[in-house]
């Protein structure tokens, strides 16, 4: 019924968020490395 409907949105509304985390914190190390490289750089 009702109940299964509401689990089954909030899976998938889990599983977006957790991917976005994901590709959020994989922007930061990306963005870190490029700051150490070019610190290095000067």
């Amino acid at each position: 019924g009702n109940y299964s409907q509401w689990l089954e949105n909030k899976e998938k509304r889990l599983e977006m968020e957790s991917k976005q985390e994901a590709s959020h914190q994989k922007a930061i190390k990306e963005e870190l490395e490029w700051v150490r490289s070019n610190a290095k750089g000067r």
